[in-house]
This record gives structure tokens, C-alpha cells and sequence, in this order.
């Protein structure tokens, strides 16, 4: 029996570089497509706290230490049901790792050892576009989503993943350059 293996391809960066709007293209292009997780979990805890009034949601601001482990349970979740065999990940593991660790949190070994065997076959980091803009779930000061889009890079370094960097061209030019950039 042939063993499917699956290629994960990740694409990171800071808040506002254009991974959602990339995601898109690749899916309307029919890839699978996992979408960013932190976003569903926020919307998930928002709705807990208007159907449960007393209730006080698991967010960034309010317990950094649940809401990572949160995003990482779920995104591992996600990555254990994958059946294609080529998939995109708006981010991935690592990226809680970052967050947790820009904020001073250290999430514990067992997410390494989660990374270890996530199987991501490559990294797409996307550089910062020349514009920011703030949304309903992305807050940070410009400043800030500097520090994130650092860290995030710096943490996939340290974990031993080779980045390939999406330069800060039109959205059509970056789908053109992963998808040229999946091999090899």
C-alpha cells in the first residue's frame, strides 16, 4: 500500500502582508487552503461572550498563554485532517511560537515536538507591503506589527526552517512566484 504523502506549504509574516488576499487567489486557483486559525478562534470566544454574558473570552490582550495553546490546539487539529496532497497554511505552529515568545511566553516542549512532526515542506514568508492597515481582528500598531513580523522570521530560524521570501510585489506576481517556488 502507497503511503500519500502530503506537502504542507506555509505562508508567515507579520499582520498586513498579504496572506489572506494570497490564500485566496491560490484557492480560487483550487488549492486547499487552511486559513489563519487565531481569527477563528477570536471569532469563536466573541461569540461565547454574546451568548454567555458573564463569560470573558480568550484573547491576546486578556491570556496570551490560553489563546496561543488555543490556536495551537486547533491548528494541529486542522493539519491532522489534511487529505489533499498539496495544501496552504495561512501560518502554521511555529507562529504561535513566535507570538508566545515576543510576549514573553514560553508554550513548553511539547509544541516543538508537535512542529518536529508537522511535515511543513516549505516556508513562504512574506515581506511587509509598503502600506498598513488595521482591522476588526488586527489591532497592532505599525511598530508592533514590525516587532511580530521579525520575530515570526527569527522563530522559523531558530526551528530550522529553510524561508524562502516572498518579495512585496502585485498579489498576482506573489502567487506566480510560490507557486514557481514549490519545487526544489
Amino acid at each position: 500500500m502507497e503511503v500519500k504523502k502530503f506537502k504542507k506549504y506555509v505562508l508567515t509574516g507579520g499582520p498586513c502582508t498579504g496572506k489572506t488576499t494570497i490564500l485566496r487567489g491560490l484557492e480560487q486557483r483550487i488549492y486547499t487552503v487552511i486559513p489563519e486559525v487565531a481569527r477563528e478562534v477570536i471569532a469563536e470566544e466573541k461569540a461565547k461572550e454574546k451568548e454567555n454574558p458573564g463569560y470573558r473570552g480568550i484573547f491576546p490582550h486578556v491570556n496570551l498563554y490560553e489563546f496561543e495553546k488555543r490556536i495551537i490546539d486547533k491548528q494541529f487539529e486542522y493539519e491532522q485532517k489534511i487529505i489533499d496532497e498539496i495544501v496552504f497554511l495561512d501560518r502554521s505552529l511555529v507562529d504561535a511560537v513566535a507570538y508566545a515568545e515576543l510576549n514573553g511566553k514560553n508554550l513548553g516542549n511539547d509544541v516543538y515536538q508537535r512542529i518536529r512532526h508537522a511535515g511543513y515542506t516549505k516556508i513562504f514568508y512574506l515581506d511587509q507591503l509598503p502600506f498598513y492597515m488595521q482591522d476588526r481582528e488586527r489591532k497592532e500598531h505599525p511598530r508592533l506589527a514590525r516587532r511580530i513580523h521579525e520575530q515570526i522570521y527569527k522563530t522559523y530560524r531558530q526551528t530550522g526552517f529553510d524561508i524562502v521570501i516572498v518579495p512585496p510585489i502585485s498579489i498576482e506576481r506573489r502567487i506566480e512566484f510560490i507557486l514557481k517556488n514549490l519545487k526544489g
